[in-house]
């Protein structure tokens, strides 16, 4: 895992990574995913679910630490032929983001072509301040 840029490992408790989306015109687009790539919520251990509450919690408040976000949406649908296992999507929901773009239309901002996508520089910066925040507020 040392050789994955910092945008993919910028955090793990237990059996759960977070990690910046790469295909994301949003930046701070944050997932939470599960390392044995289970594809139902009902394959996660207790443990896992325990760690995972007290995570989106942090990961949220990282969120909108770093981004200064007014909220950040959490969803969660393990659907995609190319990721078909379980991940939680941590998004900003920033206050200037266009009314026709909140909600379920956040996923507009993923799966975008290249050039809009965040570029790798930046998601490493935000990762590392990420990780500052989620390894000073515990």
């Amino acid at each position: 895992m040392c050789d994955l840029p910092l945008c993919e490992r910028i955090y793990s408790e237990g059996n759960w990574r977070v990690v910046h989306s790469y295909n994301t015109a949003l930046e701070g687009w944050l997932c939470l995913v599960h390392e044995k790539k289970i594809a139902t919520l009902t394959e996660m251990t207790q443990e896992d679910a325990a760690i995972l509450g007290q995570l989106i919690r942090r990961v949220s408040a990282a969120v909108q630490s770093v981004t200064g976000a007014v909220k950040t949406y959490l969803m969660q649908f393990a659907d995609s032929t190319e990721h078909p296992y379980v991940h939680f999507h941590a998004v900003p929901r920033m206050a200037d983001l266009p009314p026709d773009r909140r909600g379920p239309s956040s996923m507009l901002y993923i799966g975008v072509p290249e050039e809009q996508m965040v570029a790798l520089g930046r998601r490493n910066a935000i990762a590392a301040q990420v990780r500052d925040y989620l390894l000073s507020n515990p």
